[in-house]
């Protein structure tokens, strides 16, 4: 597929991956979503090789959200592979809306010790895909 810079562009935008790589799903794409099909597939199996590592996450930090009618909070741990990662600002800036959107959706449990071994394995199945549109977005 032929493509100019604009459209480099526009494909780093829409999916948060690097230059090279978008210039590379364009290259090898015969279409528009086939690039982005492409870059999709590529972050899922970077986050799944992540996972596969058994990486340990000893770092990280406590963040919390307490809404402005001091009725509600959030108090959330969250780990990560690096202190460099940890002192970044898309970090503390993820850890922020995280806690936000936690707020938002009413949590069914508290630990993870209360959530049934079902809903763990369902979303674990899920991880994958979650895990690389999240990491696309704050690799570039």
């Amino acid at each position: 597929m032929e493509y100019t810079a604009a459209d480099v562009k526009k494909l780093r935008e829409e999916t948060g991956a690097t230059f090279a790589d978008c210039k590379n799903a364009l290259t090898d794409a015969k279409s528009w979503n086939d690039a982005v099909s492409h870059l999709e597939a590529r972050s899922a199996k970077k986050a799944e090789k992540m996972i596969s590592a058994g990486r340990e996450t000893r770092e990280g930090g406590v963040f919390s959200y307490v809404h402005h009618n001091n009725r509600v909070g959030v108090l959330l741990e969250l780990n990560c592979s690096t202190d460099f990662v940890a002192r970044s600002e898309s970090f503390r800036n993820l850890a922020n809306e995280l806690a936000l959107q936690i707020v938002g959706i009413t949590p069914k449990y508290i630990s993870y010790e209360d959530v049934p071994a079902d809903v763990i394995v369902e979303h674990r199945r899920r991880l994958p895909k979650i895990l690389a549109r999240a990491c696309s977005g704050r690799a570039s």
